[in-house]
């Protein structure tokens, strides 16, 4: 019987169908696929029947042959949404090192990952987990965010979810994977209002040293500061905060012309020939750019001042008053 079954499996491997088509993906005599977790080191497919949507695989660990119908199999190429085979993904805390995707199913849209820590195979929801690069708007792979106060020295972004837009974070300090929503989180870069981050700032007398912001979410209008004395961190809301650097700084005085030690004899009752006056330097200059929540660029506006950061936070003053929805203001660099 088993002659008899490997006799028709080769008749049917020989027949001219290399491959059979599942989900506009094709699945060809000596791919190797997987099921799940059922082939630890997946199988390679040995024979097709394009009648009854079947192929028979052999297993790559014991080399046993199983027929398996193809809407069960994962293909070891391609992709669904975000996720490709190869890629390394995370889920909320499930993986401390993440999971490699290695055969993703288009027909029951599922894939299976490989732990990089145990190695064992598990089947996950492509559109539930976290990709490991790219960037969600004005968050990037790689960058140190906050969540409130509840990270003391941030949390480094290790992966991202366009769909349900949530991140997930690896502590500072501790290490530990956490997963968040990206509308709560405090990004460590640019400015807000009339505050930006890096600057020290006051709350009346809250801080008798004033704090330093750390990070901003544009969102809420909040910002995260840090003690100078205590180094402990808060939050705090952008409209009771208190800039301890001007933004807009007075004018220096404009230099008095020498008068003439030999003036000119002039007639009387005649105008006085106008005098010179000596041209004004500008100091520096600064571009912020307004954008739509999607990052697009809608305007931009330039601000002056006697340092960089002066004219910075003045463009970005008056970039805040046109601010609409969650559109943000960003330094062009």
């Amino acid at each position: 019987m088993r002659k008899l079954l490997l006799l028709s499996l080769a008749i049917v491997s020989q027949q001219g169908w290399a491959c059979l088509n599942v989900a506009n993906e094709y699945v060809c005599i000596g791919d190797t696929v997987y099921k799940g977790s059922s082939y630890t080191q997946g199988a390679t497919v040995v024979a097709e029947n394009p009648y009854s949507q079947q192929v028979t695989v052999r297993s790559n660990v014991s080399g046993n042959l199983v027929t398996e119908n193809i809407v069960d199999l994962d293909l070891t190429r391609g992709c669904i949404g975000y996720v490709c085979v190869g890629q390394k993904i995370l889920k909320g805390s499930s993986y401390s090192q993440g999971a490699t995707v290695v055969g993703i199913n288009h027909i029951r849209q599922s894939i299976t990952v490989r732990s990089v820590v145990s190695g064992s195979l598990n089947v996950e929801n492509p559109f539930e987990v976290q990709t490991t690069n790219g960037c969600l708007e004005n968050v990037c792979v790689g960058e140190v965010v906050y969540a409130g106060t509840k990270y003391s020295q941030g949390a480094r972004v290790e992966a991202l979810n366009y769909q349900t837009r949530s991140v997930v974070v690896r502590s500072v300090v501790s290490g530990n994977l956490a997963q968040e929503s990206f509308d709560s989180l405090f990004i460590t870069k640019g400015c807000q209002g009339h505050v930006c981050v890096g600057e020290v700032v006051r709350k009346n007398s809250t801080y008798t040293q004033g704090a330093t912001v750390v990070a901003i979410n544009a969102q809420s209008y909040r910002a995260i500061v840090r003690s100078v004395v205590s180094g402990s961190i808060q939050e705090e809301s952008i409209y009771e905060l208190q800039s301890t650097t001007p933004h807009y700084p007075p004018q220096p005085p404009i230099p008095q012309w020498p008068s003439d030690p030999y003036p000119t004899p002039r007639p009387p009752h005649t105008r006085p020939e106008p005098v010179p006056t000596p041209p004004v330097h500008r100091g520096e200059t600064c571009t912020v750019s307004r954008l739509d929540p999607s990052g697009m660029f809608i305007t931009s506006y330039v601000g002056r001042g006697q340092t960089k950061g002066e004219a910075c936070r003045n463009a970005t003053q008056d970039c805040s008053r046109d601010i609409k929805g969650r559109q943000t203001c960003n330094v062009s660099r």
